[in-house]
């Protein structure tokens, strides 16, 4: 009886593992659910009450940082069954010289914060996806960022990207921020005139998924780079594959068409 209980809450304990952002499910190997829409502007959603549910009953559940996904608090609170949190510490808000919680808690888009995350996963007993998280591994993988984009005027998106584009050099305007919610600013605006005036090539970095203005991308001139990534991406992709997927189109659009 004894042996037929431990091995019952063994295969509970490690059974299907659900996550609430794909690049969290990613950091796992093993059957992983995500039950949340896709396709939808991240820092607008709100869960419905069939994907509370679900998430509710799920018998393992990795929650996303909580300040890019709000709406999982309560869920956190309420829940019976084993949960996980990722946090980002302070070291790398130091780091980075920000007090942005929303763009950090982006963690698959900055080596170091997904190494992190996934070295505080290990003493969970869940099946983790392997990183090679080695000082050189990770030079090598940040060392062209600054040669790519430092002293270049970078428009992003919104503004995830923003420590991390600044941290290696670029002058950086964000279109909008990544807090959960928030709208255009008129101060985003003027500066983007302000940037425009110089008639120095700029660098737009467009996110899918994330809504831009039509009148803003209007304002894209002939002379500038457009580059097109997703940041969110999906299950099943390695852990680095944002990051190495934007290095390469940062690459093939610069050189291709290097600023004067």
């Amino acid at each position: 009886m004894r042996f037929i209980l431990s091995f019952f809450l063994t295969f509970k304990a490690f059974g299907a593992i659900t996550c609430t952002h794909p690049q969290v499910c990613n950091l796992f190997t093993g059957e992983k659910n995500f039950p949340l829409r896709t396709n939808v502007d991240p820092h607008h959603f709100e869960p419905t009450l069939k994907e509370i549910k679900t998430l509710m009953k799920a018998d393992i559940l990795v929650l996303a940082p909580l300040e890019i996904s709000p709406w999982a608090q309560k869920i956190a609170k309420k829940r019976i069954g084993k949960t996980y949190t990722l946090k980002t510490p302070p070291k790398f808000f130091t780091k980075y010289q920000t007090k942005n919680s929303e763009a950090l808690a982006h963690f698959w888009i900055y080596p170091d914060i997904l190494c992190h995350q996934s070295k505080e996963l290990m003493g969970t007993g869940l099946d983790l996806a392997e990183l090679n998280c080695s000082v050189k591994k990770l030079q090598e993988k940040t060392s062209k960022l600054t040669k790519l984009i430092g002293g270049k005027k970078v428009i992003i998106t919104h503004d995830a990207l923003g420590p991390l584009f600044s941290f290696y050099g670029a002058q950086v305007l964000a279109l909008v921020s990544a807090e959960h919610g928030y709208r255009p600013s008129i101060i985003t605006y003027k500066k983007l005139t302000d940037w425009q005036k110089s008639k120095e090539p700029i660098i737009w970095i467009l996110e899918k998924d994330i809504k831009t203005n039509k009148r803003i991308l209007q304002k894209i001139a002939s002379s500038d780079i457009k580059i097109k990534v997703d940041i969110t991406g999906n299950i099943g992709q390695d852990p680095f594959f944002i990051w190495d997927a934007l290095i390469k189109e940062l690459e093939s659009n610069l050189y291709a068409k290097p600023n004067p």
